[in-house]
């Protein structure tokens, strides 16, 4: 096909999954919002700013790269696999030891062990296939539809299956560690690359990378920042239904210009 047919089909595909998955997870809100309370939602809210201020650091472009480059060979695969490896054991370590420092910085005791327990979610992160790039850089998102909407499916089952039994904020953190769990264990079927550990490309990467690192910082703080204010300033059930209210209200404009960027 011509670029632009490749950008047209691609882009059908992203806004399928996109809408997919958004319309899995408005079931899932509505659903949950039945069975959970604002608290919850306020507490799991909370921890994830924790979690997501230290792991923005695992996001070093390095996949970016691999799309760019013009002929990515093994190495450069197993250099991103070996990176996010080295870098989601390093993030869990310090996302696990800075959790008293979250529940202290927002007030609210609950989410210390919240924040420990979603410390394993960037070193879930690092073990998936790096091969499952290579559906994004040869513009097949067909496969990269089935990747994300499937996961969402699977987790959704589990969150609301964890939500009936127990009726607390734990469901909500069982769910997100259940979509990195199912993530990497999707990653190695749908892709035959097998990674091996080197750093063989680090040096040619990095030039690259600490640049996107930046930019990925300031996009968080740019994204999180009202959550972060709101968060230490106010009760964590106002947390709760400022967090639910906000993503159903950006729903619109994120499902019709990230499609289209990401391809």
């Amino acid at each position: 096909m011509s670029p632009l047919r490749e950008m047209f089909s691609g882009t059908l595909w992203v806004v399928a999954a996109r809408w997919d998955i958004r319309g899995i997870g408005l079931v899932s809100t509505v659903v949950l919002a039945r069975l959970l309370t604002p608290h919850d939602f306020g507490v799991v809210a909370l921890a994830m700013l924790v979690v997501g201020m230290i792991e923005v650091l695992s996001d070093t472009g390095m996949v970016v790269y691999i799309i760019r480059h013009p002929d990515p060979q093994r190495s450069h695969f197993d250099t991103v696999f070996t990176m996010r490896l080295i870098v989601g054991v390093l993030l869990a370590a310090v996302i696990y030891l800075a959790a008293p420092w979250g529940a202290a910085f927002f007030s609210e005791p609950e989410i210390e062990t919240a924040i420990r327990i979603l410390a394993l979610r960037p070193l879930l992160y690092g073990l998936e296939n790096p091969g499952i790039i290579w559906f994004r850089k040869n513009m097949r998102f067909s496969k990269d539809f089935e990747f994300m909407v499937l996961n969402k499916a699977v987790t959704f089952v589990v969150t609301v299956t964890a939500a009936v039994i127990l009726r607390n904020h734990w469901a909500l953190v069982i769910g997100i560690l259940a979509g990195g769990v199912i993530a990497t264990l999707q990653s190695y079927p749908m892709h035959p690359f097998r990674p091996r550990l080197s750093l063989a490309e680090v040096r040619h990467m990095w030039g690259f990378s600490a640049w996107m690192l930046l930019v990925n910082l300031l996009e968080f703080a740019n994204n999180k920042l009202d959550e972060i204010i709101i968060g230490r300033v106010r009760s964590t059930t106002e947390m709760g239904y400022y967090n639910v209210g906000s993503d159903v209200a950006a729903t619109p404009v994120q499902e019709i210009v990230y499609p289209m960027t990401r391809v």
